[in-house]
């Protein structure tokens, strides 16, 4: 890519990596990008959820206290997220610049910048999308590059570095997300692992499968399209029923344990496995580990870890966080939620025991203050603001 700092740039993919077993790196992570992008200011976070919904921010240059102020008093006049979230760009990989978002002069004269955004000197934003509204078990996560009003605005080597960091960041976070319900250092332990409702397996050399925790037994168990099958030489690999899902598989996983692999795909993009019944096909979500880690020693250190997914598992959609960004009634928040189910107006009206003409105008509602025009609309950003807890 032009302008890429290849040297720079694999040294914070193995910092990376660390950091996703050890969340107290990410800070460091997250200075070492600003300094790539020339910047003094960065920002990894979850742009529509505080910490206290579940959500995280690791900021450089930003005081803790600017941080509170954004949360508590201007959220809702964030208008860079705002029109990401409406305008369809908080899809995984995207990379935008804040001309992209919003017109520089626009920008200048919203209540955003004039009181929040000058007084912390930001300006500019070079912004990647590391996990949109379409991972189900990952909140809405940028990595946020700022400048400010007198700087130059972000180019092509700003987002070359994004572009490829971003797919980087969204594996490493993608296990973090997925062990969150635990202590990191308690969750890098088999018995821990067990514990998690999804499925999880631990790969070393030759795709070999070191672990299985017990979500992923029992699902494999079922030999479903896929399952665990031990070779004469006494190595044990995941086995799938068709030859180009095997081939898939095979290939992401040896993306992992590949060394020095600077380009890789994002988390998201899952190896899906066809099953013989009628359900959904299965998803695995495939990722490096850190050299070290503490799933294991020696020659039974995991090189790589998989997630095993059944899409067919339903949206939380998150109430409490629709309130805060909305300010949505009980009501409408329920509303919501049936909407992500799918279904006619009168199918919703039945699932909820109410008339068809309280979901229309509760609909209407819902439009008015959610900013959005279409029903496809209005699920596009509830989908990106859903909840990942179970």
């Amino acid at each position: 890519m032009p302008g890429l700092d290849s040297e720079a740039v694999f040294s914070i993919i193995g910092r990376i990596y660390d950091a996703a077993l050890e969340a107290r790196l990410w800070p460091e992570v997250v200075a070492d990008i600003a300094r790539l992008q020339c910047s003094d200011k960065a920002l990894l976070f979850t742009p529509a959820h505080v910490p206290d919904d579940g959500g995280f921010s690791f900021p450089v240059g930003i005081s803790e206290s600017a941080m509170q102020r954004w949360a508590s008093h201007y959220v809702q006049e964030d208008v860079w997220f705002q029109a990401i979230a409406s305008r369809g760009f908080l899809a995984e990989g995207n990379v935008v610049t804040d001309d992209e978002i919003v017109p520089h002069e626009e920008l200048l004269r919203s209540v955003w910048y004039r009181e929040f955004l000058s007084g912390i000197g930001i300006a500019r934003l070079c912004s990647g999308i590391v996990f949109g509204g379409e991972a189900k078990a990952a909140l809405p996560t940028a990595l946020s590059i700022f400048r400010d009003v007198g700087d130059p605005a972000f180019g092509d080597r700003e987002r070359n570095h994004s572009r490829v960091l971003v797919p980087h960041l969204s594996r490493a976070l993608g296990i973090m997300y997925r062990l969150r319900d635990a202590e990191l250092k308690v969750a890098a332990t088999h018995a821990a692992l067990d514990r998690l409702a999804s499925g999880v397996l631990l790969f070393g050399p030759q795709r070999a499968v070191l672990f299985a925790n017990r979500a992923a037994r029992n699902a494999l168990a079922e030999e479903d399209g896929l399952r665990l099958k031990v070779t004469p030489q006494g190595r044990t690999l995941l086995s799938a029923t068709s030859v180009d899902a095997q081939n898939a598989l095979d290939a992401a996983l040896d993306l992992c344990l590949e060394p020095d692999t600077v380009e890789v795909p994002h988390f998201s993009e899952v190896v899906r496995v066809v099953r013989g019944s009628n359900r959904a096909p299965y998803a695995l979500n495939v990722s490096a580990l850190p050299s070290e880690n503490e799933f294991g020693n020696g020659a039974e250190r995991p090189l790589a870890i998989a997630f095993l997914n059944d899409p067919d598992e339903p949206l939380a959609i998150d109430g409490q966080l629709l309130r805060r960004l909305y300010a949505l009634t009980p009501a409408e928040c329920r509303l919501a939620a049936q909407l992500c189910r799918g279904g006619s107006a009168v199918e919703i009206a039945a699932r909820l025991g109410v008339r068809e003409n309280t979901v229309k105008t509760q609909l209407k509602s819902l439009y008015a203050k959610t900013r959005t025009h279409r029903q496809a609309q209005l699920v596009k950003l509830l989908h990106s603001l859903h909840s990942t807890s179970r």
